[in-house]
Order: structure tokens, then C-alpha cells, then sequence
């Protein structure tokens, strides 16, 4: 919950200069240890849910992988911005960052929902 608050807060803040690349430090480090949280519950409490359907595992890879490697990813962006002379640098609003962030949360997110649902639904008997 206080990821999703921290995240929320940062892409819908306005920044300025030298902010922006502590903002996407923030996304970086909230995607990294997000990622890392998930895969571990993945692979320890989930592991026995996910096993049941063929591809769940995978899936449950594919998202962490997926969302580890846009963390760095933000984090070399970061870097990429801070280096930037003043007037080069993002004004606030909408940077190509925040929005790589947000794909990253509903792509990984989407991943991580296909195997949850249907060992939600054969549980549920759905």
C-alpha cells in the first residue's frame, strides 16, 4: 500500500530540474524493490499455486524480470538527466520516465494477474 501511495505521489508531482532525476530515482527504487518482494512471494508462497497451471511459473518470471529490468533501466535514465545542463533538463509534468514507470506497473501488472486468475477462478470453481 505505501508503495502504490509512493508511487502515485511521485508520477503526479510537478518537478523541477535536479528533482526530475530524483524522481526517477524514486520510481527506480520503488519498481526494484517491488520487483524483488514479488518474486520472492512467487517463488516461496505462490510457488504451489503457480505450479498448478503450466505457464503460471513462467509468467510470474516474466513479470519480475520484466519489471527489474525497467528499474535499472529508470535508474540509467536518472543518471541521463541529472548529467543534463539546466536548461535541458525536464520541466515537470509528464517525462518519458514517469510514463516507462506507469507502462512498467500496468504491463508487469497484467503479467502478474493471468496466473492469479485462474488459479483464483479453478479455486473458486469458476
Amino acid at each position: 500500500d505505501t508503495i502504490i501511495t509512493a508511487l502515485y505521489a511521485t508520477l503526479f508531482s510537478s518537478t523541477m530540474g535536479n528533482e526530475t532525476s530524483e524522481t526517477l530515482r524514486k520510481l527506480a527504487a520503488a519498481l526494484g524493490a517491488s520487483g524483488v518482494g514479488l518474486g520472492a512471494f512467487g517463488a516461496h508462497a505462490l510457488k504451489g499455486y503457480l505450479n498448478k497451471k503450466p505457464e503460471g511459473s513462467n509468467n510470474w518470471k516474466t513479470a519480475v524480470s520484466y519489471q527489474l529490468l525497467h528499474a535499472v533501466a529508470l535508474l540509467s535514465l536518472s543518471c541521463l538527466e541529472e548529467g543534463k545542463p539546466r536548461k535541458y533538463q525536464g520541466g515537470g509534468g509528464w517525462s518519458g520516465g514517469k510514463i516507462m514507470a506507469l507502462g512498467t506497473v500496468l504491463f508487469s501488472g497484467s503479467i502478474y494477474l493471468l496466473p492469479l486468475i485462474l488459479v483464483l477462478s479453478e479455486s473458486w470453481g469458476l
